[in-house]
C-alpha cells in the first residue's frame, strides 16, 4: 500500500504537458522552429522528470540498487548531448525556443509548491 502525501509530484508531469502545449502554439506565430523547440525542450524535461522519478522510486524501494539503474543513470547523459547536438547543432529548432521549452518544468514545479492545497476533512 503507498501513501501518498499532501502535494504528491505525480501530477507535474500531466501539467507540464498541458502546459507544454499551451507554449508550444503560443510559440507559432515565431515560426515553426520556435514552436518546436519549445516542444522539444518540453519533452526533453518530461522525459527526464519522468525517467529520474522512475529511477529513484526503484533505487528506493530496492535494499541495495541494481547496476542496470546506475547503468541507465550513467548511460543517459550522452543521450542527451547527442539528442542536444542534432536538435540544436543542426538547427532543427530554435535555441531560444528550446530554452523556453526545458524551463516549462522547473516553472511546473515552483507553481505546483506554491499552489495552495486544499484539505480534506
Amino acid at each position: 500500500m503507498e501513501v501518498k502525501e499532501k502535494g504528491s509530484l505525480e501530477a507535474v508531469p500531466r501539467i507540464a504537458v498541458a502546459v507544454a502545449v499551451f507554449a508550444s502554439l503560443a510559440a507559432l506565430p515565431w515560426g515553426p522552429k520556435a514552436a518546436g523547440g519549445v516542444a522539444a525542450g518540453a519533452g526533453l524535461g518530461i522525459a527526464s522528470l519522468l525517467l529520474l522519478q522512475s529511477l529513484v522510486s526503484r533505487a528506493c524501494k530496492a535494499k541495495r540498487p541494481k547496476r542496470w539503474l546506475w547503468a541507465l543513470w550513467v548511460v543517459k547523459f550522452p543521450i542527451l548531448c547527442t539528442l542536444l547536438y542534432f536538435l540544436i547543432g543542426r538547427e532543427w529548432v530554435s535555441p531560444v525556443g528550446f530554452c523556453v521549452g526545458v524551463g516549462v518544468v522547473p516553472l511546473v514545479l515552483v507553481v505546483s509548491g506554491l499552489w495552495p492545497k486544499r484539505e480534506e476533512a
